[in-house]
């Protein structure tokens, strides 16, 4: 009696165990669930906090159907299925979870419109995919952040719009991403790769404000081609020097400290910058 109720219990467990596609785990009847990648456990989903999610379609033969996107929402207003929801409030920021069900598994017409199927018991996989996830009060900081970075933006272009301007460049004078032009001839050889530069020069925003100025201390000194030693810009510029030349050059944010600006905080994110570059020495 007790080996009967022993084998009925293991058959009832592998049972509630068992799954209709390997490697995946059975949420009910016919919904199934995988962890494909784990996210940041310290940043876990709640009904209250506000999320990203994207959600990534594909029929039964795993051809590409749509894509849905959800822009910090609240999580609780999502129209997910329970069983979906239930699994990612268990889940992070970061998370990949592969879904396997029907359409009606999905609750896929409440939140896929204008997009339908014409079965409710037709199978779909869904990659689903928590990009962010954040508090009220984290969300309204992020939106405060973003606000100011997209105002910073906007005067970096206008800063570059009027830098052009001011310092007359012509079209011609665009190139490789730069405006750069030639202030004083110099003589020799263009700076090749393996080479040792020795600069002067004055850094300056748009505005006037004084970035740097090495004629009050030393010249820089780099290696021609190797990388992380000077500003992307600033090597496009060099490039097109000989020794004893001076140049002025015009470098847009992208090509010079980006989003983010300068470590010190000198340069505002988004800013360009003006160069005005001796080429003192080329040597080996």
């Amino acid at each position: 009696m007790r080996a009967l109720v022993l084998i009925l219990t293991i058959l009832f467990f592998v049972g509630c165990e068992s799954t209709d596609y390997p490697g995946y785990k059975r949420l009910d009847e016919s919904l199934h669930y995988k962890l494909a990648a784990v996210g940041d456990e310290s940043v876990p989903v709640c009904e209250k906090c506000f999320v990203t999610l994207e959600l990534q379609v594909f029929n039964a033969t795993e051809k590409p159907v749509a894509i849905k996107r959800f822009d910090r929402v609240e999580f609780g207003t999502l129209s997910l299925s329970e069983p979906i929801v239930s699994q990612l409030l268990k889940g992070s920021e970061g998370d990949s979870i592969l879904f396997k069900g029907t359409v009606a598994d999905f609750n896929t017409n409440d939140w896929m419109s204008p997009i339908s199927f014409d079965s409710s018991s037709q199978v779909l996989q869904i990659n689903l995919k928590v990009d962010e996830v954040l508090t009220a009060e984290e969300l309204v900081s992020k939106r405060a952040d973003e606000r100011m970075m997209k105002d910073l933006e906007m005067q970096g272009a206008r800063w570059m719009s009027l830098a052009v301007d001011s310092l007359k460049f012509l079209e011609e004078e665009s190139q490789n991403g730069i405006y750069y032009r030639e202030l004083e001839a110099g003589d020799g050889e263009f700076a090749k790769s393996g080479e040792f530069l020795t600069v002067h020069y004055i850094a300056k925003l748009p505005n006037g404000e004084l970035v740097d100025n090495t004629y009050i201390g030393n010249p820089l000194e780099f290696e021609v081609g190797r990388p992380d030693q000077v500003l992307k810009g600033f090597a496009i510029g060099i490039s097109k020097m000989k020794k004893g030349s001076k140049s002025l050059m015009l470098i847009p944010s992208n090509l010079a400290f980006g989003e983010k600006g300068s470590t010190e905080g000198i340069v505002p994110p988004y800013a360009p910058i003006i160069y005005e570059v001796e080429l003192v020495d080329v040597g080996e």
